[in-house]
C-alpha cells in the first residue's frame, strides 16, 4: 500500500499527449525511458511515471546524463511536474556526487530547460553536504551505472516561482482523487487529457484503486494502456449510471474497447465490476465513479 500511496498527482504537464492511443508517437528517448523503468523498479513511482510520460519529448544530445529525483513528500505537496520545470531537474551530463561537491558556491550547471541553470548554493567535500538552488540533494545515489545518474532531492527545483496553484476542474478532480486512492488515475488525467478538456469534452471515468492498477500491471509502462478503457467519453452521473438498461455498451477513449452494462436485481455490472464509490467527483465536465476492480480483467 505504501507503494500505490507514492504516485501522487504527479503530472500537469504543460506538453499534452495524445488522447487517443491510435495516434502515432515519436519514440521514447532510451536512456529516459530506462531511467523510468528503474525508478519503478526502485519505488519512486511519482517520478518513474513523470518520465515516463514526457520520454518522447525529451531529447539529449549526450549519452550520459544526470536525473535529480524529487522525492515523492515533494509530488504531494507541489502536484505534478510540468515539462518545463522537469528539465530543470536533468542534466545533459553525468555530474558525480564527488565533483558536485567540490564546485564552489554560485557555480552554473546547465539543464535540458533552455537558457536555464541549477546554482550550487553550499557544498562540502567533506562532509558531503550539497544543496543546489536551495534544495538539498541527499549523498546516496538511487542509481549510477558511469552514464546514467539519479540523485534524491527533497523538493522541487524553483518550485515557489514555478509551481504556481492552479484553480480549474482538472486540479479539482486531481486533488480529490490523490486524497482518496486513486493516485494512478490523477497523474494519468494530468498529463493526458487536459487537452480534452480545453475542447470542452465530457467524461467519465471509472476509477480503479492504486493498489489494483499496480497489481494488475507489469510496470508503470502499462498504465496507460489500462487506464484508456476506464473513460468514457460522456457524462453519466451516479443517477442516470443506475437507470441503463441491459446491454448497453459504453464506448471507451481505447478504440474497440467498451464497456457492457449488466442489470441484475438492484445492481448494475459494468465488465462484471461494480461501483463501489459513485459520484467520487462530479462536476458539468466530468464524473468520476471509483471501482475495486479493473473492467478489463484480462491484465489481472
Amino acid at each position: 500500500m505504501e507503494e500505490t500511496t507514492t504516485l501522487l498527482l504527479t503530472l500537469t504537464l504543460l506538453f499534452l499527449l495524445p488522447t487517443t492511443t491510435t495516434t502515432q508517437q515519436p519514440p521514447p528517448e532510451p536512456l529516459l525511458a530506462a531511467a523510468a523503468q528503474i525508478l519503478s523498479d526502485t519505488g519512486y513511482l511519482s517520478m518513474a511515471l513523470t518520465l515516463h510520460l514526457t520520454s518522447s519529448s525529451l531529447h539529449l544530445s549526450s549519452p550520459s546524463t544526470t536525473i535529480f529525483v524529487p522525492s515523492d513528500t515533494a509530488f504531494l505537496r507541489h502536484g505534478p511536474l510540468p515539462l518545463s520545470l522537469l528539465q530543470s531537474h536533468i542534466l545533459p551530463t553525468r555530474l558525480p556526487l564527488q565533483y558536485l561537491t567540490s564546485l564552489p558556491p554560485l557555480t552554473p550547471l546547465p539543464t535540458l530547460q533552455p537558457n536555464t541553470s541549477l546554482f550550487v548554493t553550499n557544498s562540502s567535500l567533506s562532509s558531503h553536504q550539497l544543496t543546489l538552488n536551495d534544495v538539498v540533494v541527499f549523498d546516496s545515489p538511487i542509481f549510477d551505472d558511469g552514464y546514467l545518474l539519479m540523485l534524491l532531492i527533497n523538493d522541487f527545483f524553483n518550485s515557489s516561482s514555478l509551481m504556481l496553484p492552479v484553480k480549474e476542474p482538472l486540479a479539482s478532480v486531481s486533488e480529490v482523487l490523490k486524497w482518496n486512492g486513486f493516485s494512478i488515475v490523477a497523474t494519468f488525467l494530468e498529463a493526458q487529457l487536459a487537452n480534452e478538456f480545453a475542447n470542452e469534452a465530457k467524461i467519465t471515468i471509472f476509477a480503479p484503486l492504486d493498489e489494483v492498477v499496480v497489481q494488475s500491471a507489469g510496470n508503470v509502462t502499462s498504465y496507460s494502456a489500462i487506464l484508456w478503457k476506464h473513460i468514457v467519453p460522456r457524462l453519466i452521473p451516479w443517477r442516470d449510471l443506475i437507470r441503463l438498461p441491459d446491454e448497453t455498451l459504453l464506448p471507451t477513449f481505447l478504440e474497440g474497447f467498451v464497456i457492457r452494462v449488466n442489470v441484475a436485481p438492484r445492481i448494475r455490472f459494468f465488465n462484471g465490476v461494480t461501483v463501489a464509490f459513485p459520484n467520487l467527483y462530479r462536476s458539468s465536465d466530468i464524473v468520476v465513479h471509483g471501482i475495486d476492480s479493473l473492467l478489463d480483467r484480462s491484465t489481472m
